[in-house]
């Protein structure tokens, strides 16, 4: 997003900005340089889209659209998107408070309340950023300073009783005597009561990390790297709490020194904090840009790291390791080019000179997703998926799912949440009642909850409908079922056309999970016979009434039969055709539609 101070949201933009940035991206497109300033296109669709500030303690009714259903690999998931008003910026977090809400704080500082039934409230106070000298510093105008890489990283919100908790934030402040960025953990107390949260002990800084960061020459891509600053935050069974720190840019090239590597210095640390007094000891060193933290059922400590290009990763944290950077990465310097400090190229095989070289990542994201927070999944909502750990992304709208052996990962499954592109992901908290809660960069919030726990119906795998298993079959049925084999031909129904073999696998793709072709069970009525029944047939039976006119009747459509066609349009306009349906839309093309119907015209 353009820079505040360049930027009025009722107003547009002041024309000298436009002008300069119209300057930067001829010249860019000149020199071949226009994808390396590429986030600029980021900053004007933020820009134009960004909600004006609420009046404090103003709620505002969360207008979402309709849950969209969402398969997986092994449970369905329904998503909810949740629209805020007054949120802007990247970064920033959420917690779970007691009573079943969410404290939320904005990458500018802000906060409030979300009410998962369709409310939000915004809180009457904000944390000191110096913003204001900032944006008097020169570095502000120009072209490679993003505004939203200053920002709050993250919050940690312990219950004290009695409505009353202690906040900690982690987020940056500018210093206007050294001309600097340092990155800091400020303790409060909040009590929420009501719809209300107000500030009960205010904001004090307990802990500042070092050095303070000063801003890259302009010929820097980016004149500041705020958005390698880490800062989770994570409580620990002591009472002390994990912080972690990003290296912002400062990586050992170009003259400027490597403080991940640096016992002197608390940037590209996991560090450990103790929120009363400040005191901090590190725990662990040689990170980049440590974007997520989590303390699983066992006491294990995983994080979630951005390389370069490439080579995010999965590190299970010890105490007192180093996890190599800027020495040790699988990934390169954009460019493409080689990572100067790295002797192995794409490999983590630690290098000359380090005792014990350094220690490798569980696992990597090659090419990188721009991995974000993650937690282990421990719920009842989605079963399959406990002692999981389900990693955040800020590319593709996409969560991942990360199956564990031990210390080893099996699989990982991307589940893409749709939606557009630029819904980043930045924070997850699992809820009490197991659904997740994703804090996104598209001001709003998503609330996944599974729609067969939700509705009561059959679970996504069914045992139901499960295949028999061979040796539960007589020597006659598995003869029967063995010669079946042997009528497959030309005359088969699902292979007499080409139109009707790509309509099967579409069906099986969007259909076969609620519909089933073969014996029942299924969440929705069976297509085996579909073609030629009557409207509402099958729903009529369900409920008792008999076919014809006064099931019909009960489905509120007027008397006819299906068709292939007739059906495959019902499932791209469900509403239109069969208004007391349940069914969520299937988005079919033409050509698809067309497939579907000769598909189902086979199943008589």
């Amino acid at each position: 997003m353009l820079p505040e101070a360049k930027l009025n949201l009722r107003g547009g933009l002041r024309l000298t900005y436009a002008a300069a940035l119209l300057a930067v991206f001829v010249v860019g497109a000149g020199a071949g340089g226009l994808a390396s300033r590429g986030h600029l296109l980021s900053w004007l669709r933020e820009a134009f889209a960004a909600p004006a500030p609420q009046p404090a303690h103003e709620a505002q009714q969360i207008d979402g659209a309709g849950p969209r259903r969402h398969n997986t690999h092994l449970h369905a998931i329904d998503l909810q998107r949740l629209p805020l008003t007054g949120v802007s910026g990247t970064g920033g977090g959420i917690e779970e408070i007691g009573d079943g809400r969410l404290f939320y704080a904005t990458g500018h500082g802000a906060f409030g309340l979300i009410d998962l039934d369709g409310a939000q409230h915004v809180a009457p106070f904000r944390i000191e950023m110096n913003e204001e000298a900032l944006k008097k510093n020169p570095v502000f105008n120009a072209p490679t300073f993003n505004f939203h890489w200053f920002r709050v990283t993250d919050i940690l919100a312990t219950p004290l009783g009695g409505g009353r908790y202690r906040l900690l934030v982690g987020h940056h402040i500018y210093d206007e005597t050294q001309r600097c960025v340092s990155l800091n953990l400020s303790r409060a107390e909040i009590t929420v009561k009501d719809d209300a949260v107000s500030l009960s002990a205010p904001f004090r800084i307990i802990f500042t990390a070092a050095p303070c960061i000063t801003f890259f020459g302009p010929e820097w891509d980016n004149a500041f790297w705020g958005h390698l600053s880490g800062g989770r935050l994570i409580g620990a069974p002591d009472g002390r709490v994990l912080f972690s720190t990003g290296d912002h840019g400062y990586s050992g090239v170009s003259g400027y020194p490597a403080v991940a590597a640096d016992k002197g210095s608390t940037l590209g640390k996991i560090l450990t904090v103790d929120p009363e007094t400040g005191a901090s000891s590190i725990y662990a060193s040689g990170l980049r840009n440590p974007q997520g933290l989590f303390l699983d059922r066992s006491g294990r400590l995983w994080e979630t790291e951005h390389g370069p290009r490439g080579g995010d990763e999965l590190n299970l944290i010890r105490e007192g390791g180093d996890y190599g950077w800027p020495f040790d990465t699988l990934g390169t310097d954009y460019g493409p080019k080689p990572w100067p400090l790295g002797e192995h190229k794409g490999r983590h095989d630690g290098h000359e000179g380090r005792r014990g070289g350094a220690l490798p990542p569980v696992f990597a994201f090659v090419p990188s997703i721009g991995v974000s927070n993650l937690i282990e999944y421990r719920g009842a909502a989605f079963p399959l998926w406990r002692g999981d750990l389900l990693v955040e992304s800020l590319m593709d709208s996409s969560l991942y799912r990360v199956r564990l052996d031990g210390e080893r990962v099996e699989y990982v499954e991307r589940i893409n949440l749709g939606g557009r592109d630029e819904t980043r992901l930045r924070d997850i908290v699992e809820l009490r009642d197991g659904r997740l809660a994703l804090w996104t960069d598209a001001s709003a919030l998503i609330v996944l909850s599974n729609p067969d726990a939700a509705r009561g119906a059959k679970p996504y795998l069914d045992a139901a409908i499960v295949q028999r298993a061979t040796a539960d079959m007589s020597p006659a049925e598995r003869a029967v079922a063995i010669a079946a084999g042997e009528n497959y031909g030309p005359g088969t129904p699902a292979m007499r056309s080409p139109a009707a073999a790509r309509g099967m696998q579409i069906h099986r793709d969007r259909c076969l999970s609620c519909h089933a072709v073969n014996g029942s069970g299924s969440v929705g009525p069976t297509h085996r016979g579909l073609v030629g029944r009557p409207v509402g047939a099958q729903q009529a039976r369900d409920a008792g009434v008999a076919d014809g006119a006064a099931g019909a009747e009960r489905a509120q459509v007027a008397p006819s039969v299906w068709s292939g066609a007739s059906a495959a349009a019902f499932a791209v306009h469900p509403e239109k055709a069969l208004p007391s349906s349940a069914m969520a839309p299937v988005a079919l093309t033409p050509e698809e539609q067309r497939d579907l119907a000769a598909y189902l015209e086979t199943l008589k």
